[in-house]
């Protein structure tokens, strides 16, 4: 039984947002975050969460970034298509259809970032699954979805209405926000800033004002039918749902039975990276989607890692961890261009290219 796996406890600082298409909800005014359908017992339930792809992109480009930076320093700049594809995957949306040896298919299982990522342009296996991130609740921790040592201390009770101590509802985790946007010209929000730093500001004043305002009354009912605002007024109102802030929320990384150490390690890595950044989800410019990290824990060929981040500011991992991590560290620091350049190569090229002319040529 495969044991390798990497679980994070956090907790939510700001409301999280996260957009999807067709999130947009006209009638309502409403921009809705994600959800998706759970079963707890004979219950239904609609659950917020963080989607598990926003990971897989986002650990990608923390090892790529300390990738590049490395060899920015022992051999200079590298290409674009090279560094695109480090950070997409490809470096092309056609794949190279060149089947792939055995002997590369062992060097980049091997490879710390290959291995661990996959891609490339004969698009290598991907070592290692990422989990949602899920509210810690009852309801996920019933569903199996959680691990059931996060019940204590993480599971909130409250006092409902009629005075009985219950779990709190995973619908009861989503709130809405709601922003307006003033539009400063039309309102005469600062005039003797106006005054001082708009070209004729009464006429430029006025003027604004007559094409948004003089023929608002008879048109605002046409407008409101057709959903539409005066193509010139910049004022709204925007209403987001959001995760409440204070949620404990939880996800899991799973490794292959075969995963190294290093590729252990830059999964570590990638994960502290993400939490530096801390912008999840949507409207980080509102401050949203920010986490404090409470715990990490590690089974790696059935040794036991981790404990509570050792410094909440910089989201340093727990002191027994370092091995993996300083491997990591190593085996990126040893990447030279041409090593991974040649998992980028399309052996194909030439031929797609005479089949492109050939076709132009018809």
């Amino acid at each position: 039984m495969n044991t390798n796996s990497i679980e994070v406890a956090l907790s939510l600082t700001a409301p999280m947002h996260v957009a999807y298409p067709d999130n947009y909800v006209k009638s309502e005014g409403l921009s809705k975050t994600i959800t998706q359908t759970i079963t707890v017992g004979d219950k239904k339930m609609s659950l917020p969460y963080y989607p598990a792809n926003g990971f897989r992109g986002g650990l990608r480009r923390v090892i790529a970034d300390m990738i590049c930076d490395s060899i920015a320093v022992t051999e200079g700049t590298i290409s674009g298509e090279l560094y695109n594809g480090l950070h997409c995957g490809a470096s092309s949306s056609s794949p190279d259809q060149t089947a792939k040896s055995i002997e590369e298919i062992i060097r980049a299982r091997s490879h710390v970032y290959m291995g661990l990522f996959g891609g490339g342009a004969r698009t290598h296996e991907s070592m290692y699954a990422a989990s949602d991130m899920l509210p810690i609740l009852n309801a996920t921790i019933s569903a199996g979805m959680v691990p059931a040592r996060y019940r204590d201390g993480y599971v909130s009770q409250i006092v409902g209405k009629d005075g009985v101590v219950r779990h709190i509802e995973p619908y009861e985790l989503i709130d809405a926000r709601h922003f307006v946007r003033i539009d400063d010209l039309y309102r005469v929000m600062d005039p003797v800033g106006i005054n001082k730093t708009v070209t004729s500001p009464v006429e430029a004043v006025t003027s604004h004002q007559e094409a948004i305002g003089i023929h608002r009354a008879q048109d605002e009912e046409i407008l409101k039918n057709e959903g539409k605002k005066h193509p010139r007024d910049v004022s709204q109102l925007q209403s987001v749902q959001t995760i409440a802030a204070g949620t404990p929320m939880f996800f899991r990384i799973d490794m292959k039975s075969d995963a190294t150490e290093a590729q252990a390690g830059a999964l570590l890595l990638g994960i502290a990276g993400l939490l530096t950044q801390n912008n999840f989800g949507c409207m980080g410019r509102w401050g949203f989607g920010r986490v404090k990290p409470l715990d990490i824990s590690m089974n790696f060929g059935g040794e036991l890692t981790g404990g509570l981040f050792e410094n909440n500011a910089e989201f340093s991992m727990p002191e027994n961890m370092a091995r993996y991590v300083d491997q990591a560290r190593k085996e990126i620091a040893a990447i030279r261009t041409a090593d991974i350049a040649a998992f980028f190569e399309d052996f194909s090229a030439d031929k797609k290219a005479a089949k492109k002319a050939a076709k132009a040529a018809q």
